[in-house]
């Protein structure tokens, strides 16, 4: 009768079986439902504006209500988001409680929300239980180590320290390197200091400050090691160095490496006394460390500073003692002699010694173009040219030299004298190839515009475009370098939602500092997280080792247009101020980076002195009480545009107005005034400040590089 009975309902099971699996097929949390386009274009873009201002968005997000399905889900999730940001914790948990049994891509992180929420307003057993709940139910997901690390504090505050500390052993073994499992070692060194385990608890502290010196709990665990000293190795203080360095707190920085006394760290050693004025003894620390590491990315600049802090009459010496004592840099050091001499014969002969000598280093187009800038000032054309054309044709097929920016230079002026001697041809054929050697190179650029120039069209040379130089959108994001599919693959559907919503901080949280699975990934993800310098940094690294052309969207990370609603609204007040000239700026000053301070302590996006900024600030008639208010961006970009504006009114040209911004108005003036040049690429290499020349060249080739990048016609 069982039997029959069994039988009798089998069919019913099956089928119930049946459909249950194809809802949770149609309504998982790893499948991505269908979705009308028109409605996902209708939250993309209230989802951008989230980004400008948090309480319309959630105005405009409750009004809108033709969503329907996943969509309505994801809408439902931002608003709880931006709730939550605003601290409106009981608006935020309803949201999330509504979303919370609903089976599509980002349940995860529901749960984790919900839970979180429920410790911010006192409900622990409640947030227990949810994080237990978020790490059963996905036992697998990037979101295991950020519950798991909330779930540790829970139990502290609910004194389940057995079950803390069981929860934070199994963080740290499971997920060692995520930024919760590296946290671990703060709370578990803690434990083991408050029971008087003081070895144990500095091996804790070691491994957090050796994985991240910049991690929330570097500085009180520095507190800690000042508490311990009698356990204290010489590695620990240069670990501290290194907290102090990244906290750009110099002086301390200084103190702890000089007593760590490792040499590997003498080069941030040697900077950090530079940065606190201590420039003699700043030096012998920087040779220290070129001498041991001569082929250290830092070594060649290491004796730059070191040098600086010579006198003058002693710096021939300093670099004929690096020749003799560093040989792995002994062309380094005899470029810098050669450009020391004084004597125009001697000098030439030195920097042709160094082109025998070394014909294949990174400095012996240099040595070539200062010979040949020598003979063009002195209007010895053929001698340059003769001089030139021979090593830009020797050296187009070097590993070091082919793509380098002095080879550019040299070919632009090759062009450039035979326009001087009227031979259009060979003018020509020197410009082709230079304006196809780099795409964001000055001289490249130039070259360009006199290939314009010599068949009947215009140079634009320095002048600057307003009004019709804006994109056709005014929100700007960052592009995406990694495809949907790519990063789903790589981290995950819950991720890969993350980051299509725009969610990119919460993103990082779950992929964390060393989950990226290549460069690219990882530039992208660093410009997600607001790191715009390493971004920049990694993006033309990786455009220059792989010579990617400009159609890559890594030239668009290398060339962001952070803050450009900022940028845009500021400029358009001013009609002689292009937006994209002062994103060249910003770039070359700080590259985005908000909180930039320079050695001369010039601050913020726009590098701001406190002088300039309280005169800016008189005339804008806004206060300025100390120097933290030029560490905000919108600020620092009202300051920095007033005064652009304020320099090309005032100098009547855009070059002269850049230089100016690096130099100050008044050295430019004298400059035009000695030097009476016509010709402004002649004035260009005539700027006797080495880091004006640059600065102006750098400048402008992101200009340029701006415009082209993004389609606007100059």
């Amino acid at each position: 009768m069982k039997t029959s009975l069994k039988i009798k309902h089998f069919p019913l099971l099956i089928i119930l079986l049946i459909g249950t699996l194809l809802f949770f097929k149609s309504n998982s949390v790893n499948n991505i439902p269908q979705e009308d386009p028109k409605s996902q274009t209708v939250l993309d873009k209230a989802i951008t504006l989230s980004k400008l201002d948090t309480d319309n968005a959630i105005s405009n997000l409750e009004n809108i209500d033709e969503l329907s399905g996943y969509t309505e889900y994801k809408k439902d999730y931002i608003l709880a988001k931006l709730y939550e940001e605003k601290n409106d914790f009981n608006k935020a948990i309803l949201i999330y409680e509504k979303l919370l049994d609903k089976n599509y891509p980002l349940k995860e992180r529901v749960i984790f929300h919900y839970a979180y929420l429920n410790t911010r307003l006192g409900n622990d057993l409640v947030a227990l239980k949810y994080f237990n709940r978020l790490i059963r139910e996905f036992p697998y997901s990037h979101s295991v180590p950020q519950a798991k690390y909330y779930l540790a504090q829970t139990q502290l505050r609910l004194r389940f320290t057995k079950d803390a500390l069981n929860t934070l052993s199994t963080l740290k073994s499971r997920y060692p390197k995520t930024q919760f499992g590296i946290a671990t070692n703060y709370y578990l060194g803690e434990n083991a200091y408050n029971n008087k385990r003081f070895k144990e608890a500095l091996e804790y502290w070691r491994e957090y400050l050796k994985l991240s010196p910049d991690g929330r709990f570097a500085n009180e665990i520095s507190v800690f090691f000042s508490r311990v000293k009698p356990y204290l190795k010489s590695d620990d203080y240069s670990l501290l160095g290194e907290v102090f360095f990244y906290k750009k707190d110099y002086a301390k920085a200084a103190k702890y490496y000089k007593i760590g006394n490792n040499i590997q760290k003498y080069y941030k050693l040697g900077y950090s006394l530079i940065r606190t004025g201590n420039n003699s003894e700043a030096c012998n620390y920087l040779k220290e460390f070129a001498y041991h590491f001569p082929k250290s990315k830092h070594a060649k600049q290491a004796l730059l500073f070191s040098s600086k802090s010579v006198p003058s009459f002693m710096k021939k010496s300093f670099w004929e003692k690096v020749e003799k004592d560093i040989p792995g840099l002994a062309y380094y050091a005899l470029y810098k002699q050669a450009i020391l001499e004084e004597n125009d014969i001697r000098r030439e002969h030195k920097l042709l010694n160094l082109i025998d000598s070394y014909p294949n280093t990174e400095f012996t187009l240099d040595a070539v173009w200062e010979i040949m800038w020598d003979k063009i000032k002195d209007r010895k054309y053929n001698e340059a040219g003769e001089l030139g054309g021979k090593y830009f044709e020797l050296s187009k097929d070097s590993s070091v030299n082919s793509k380098s920016d002095t080879r550019a230079k040299i070919g632009f002026w090759l062009g450039k004298i035979c326009e001087l001697k009227s031979e259009k041809v060979k003018a020509k054929e020197y410009y082709t190839v230079t304006a196809n050697i780099l795409f964001d190179n000055y001289y490249s650029f130039r070259a360009q515009n006199r290939l314009l120039a010599l068949n009947g069209q215009k140079d634009f040379k320095w002048n600057v475009q307003t009004g019709s130089n804006v994109l056709n959108e005014d929100l700007w994001s960052i592009p995406s370098v990694v495809k949907y599919e790519t990063a789903k693959k790589c981290f995950g559907v819950t991720v890969a939602e993350l980051i299509r919503l725009q969610q990119y901080s919460e993103a990082i949280d779950l992929i964390g500092k060393s989950k990226s699975p290549s460069k690219k990934i990882t530039a992208w993800l660093k410009a997600l997280n607001s790191e715009y310098e390493n971004s920049i940094n990694i993006s033309s690294s990786i455009i220059s080792n792989y010579s990617l052309n400009q159609s890559s969207q890594m030239w668009r990370l290398a060339y962001p247009l952070h803050f450009w609603q900022y940028i845009l609204n500021t400029s358009s007040r001013y009609k002689n101020v292009d937006p994209f000239l002062v994103c060249a700026l910003i770039r070359q000053e700080s590259k985005y980076d908000p909180y930039a301070c320079s050695i001369s302590n010039a601050c913020g996006l726009m590098q701001l002195i406190i002088p300039t900024a309280k005169e800016i600030s008189r005339e804008l008639k806004v206060n300025v009480k100390s120097r933290d208010v030029l560490f905000d961006p919108q600020t620092n970009i009202v300051f920095g545009i007033h005064y652009l504006n304020g320099l090309i009114g005032e100098l009547n040209n855009p070059l002269l107005a850049v230089a100016g911004y690096n130099a100050g108005p008044v050295a430019v003036k004298s400059w035009v005034s000695k030097f009476q040049e016509n010709d402004m690429d002649f004035f260009v290499e005539k700027i006797p400040y080495d880091e004006t020349r640059n600065y102006v060249k750098k400048v402008f080739s992101n200009y340029w590089t701006y415009l082209k990048l993004y389609n606007i016609k100059s």
